[in-house]
């Protein structure tokens, strides 16, 4: 009896145990990941492979950690030799289609390796065929992302034409009208260098969302740009800085650099040289702000 107790204990004892290293393996795979991403935002990619490949071994149908390895072996096949380039390329592949094998309704993932399709030569297994049957894929499961990827791959082709035909495609059947019209902005500002009719799709995207400093901040650097409506510039610009930096925007060192050219287009040198000096306080290494203070003499 006191044996059959024991044993009860005993498996009692154990099941916590257990859980409990389950959790822990969990946890290492999770601070693993977290720790192979801070190290590939650092470019540091063989640190990165080294830290998810510990992460695979206790998770291997991760498809986030299959996709991020695909990233690093990608990034490291740039920077490889043409000794090592090619078998690190496939590796990138071979994670990637991973990543899509165990979570085919990811958008992102489908992305990715269609990227790697279109980019890497057939030698490394691109394949442009497939790359379009990715993008079908990706259609079916999204059609908003479908444009905007096909939309993305006719600039990088440099087919101008085509991308601002899906961005008004996109408008036509109202998709995400604010960020389209954003896009032609963007599109048209650079390529054609029609300032007038950037302006003009920007504007609409602020009609549409008077808050968006995104928006104000590009309506403004436009401005500047162009050398047209520089006030207006500076007033926005203003506005802008008053506002939390979002993410992947333009930061306040920024905005204080492209007030200070504003300034300078109204002729206040004074100011201008403030702005500078704001810019470099708030980024000291910012090479385009140190150049405009050099040029001004402080």
């Amino acid at each position: 009896m006191w044996r059959r107790s024991l044993r009860l204990v005993l498996v009692l004892l154990t099941v916590p145990a257990l859980a409990a290293q389950d959790s822990r393996s969990n946890a290492d795979a999770d601070s693993a990941y977290a720790l192979a991403s801070a190290a590939y935002e650092k470019e540091d990619f063989d640190r990165a492979k080294d830290l998810i490949e510990q992460a695979l071994k206790q998770e291997p149908d991760n498809c986030e950690y299959h996709h991020l390895l695909g990233g690093i072996q990608g990034a490291r096949a740039a920077r490889a030799s043409i000794f090592s380039k090619f078998g690190t390329a496939k590796s990138c592949k071979q994670h990637l289609e991973r990543a899509v094998e165990l979570c085919p309704d990811s958008v992102g993932y489908l992305r990715s390796l269609l990227e790697y399709h279109r980019q890497a030569p057939g030698i490394a297994g691109g394949d442009k065929k497939e790359a379009a049957r990715l993008l079908e894929r990706i259609f079916a499961l999204d059609s908003s992302a479908g444009f905007w990827i096909k939309a993305s791959i006719a600039a990088e082709d440099k087919d101008y034409g085509l991308a601002e035909g899906i961005y008004q495609e996109m408008l036509r059947t109202g998709r995400d009208t604010v960020t389209v019209l954003s896009a032609l902005g963007g599109l048209i500002a650079s390529q054609s260098k029609d300032y007038t009719r950037a302006r003009a799709f920007y504007l609409r995207a602020l009609a549409a969302d008077p808050g968006n400093q995104s928006v104000n901040y590009q309506v403004a650097r436009l401005a500047v740009i162009s050398k047209q409506n520089p006030r207006e510039a500076i007033d926005r610009l203003h506005d802008y800085i008053t506002h939390p930096v979002q993410p992947n925007q333009p930061d306040h060192a920024a905005a204080y650099w492209r007030m200070g050219m504003a300034y300078e287009l109204v002729g206040n040198p004074d100011s201008a040289r403030l702005c500078y000096q704001s810019s470099l306080q708030r980024r000291p290494g910012f090479e385009d702000a140190k150049k405009a203070l050099e040029a001004l003499g402080n």
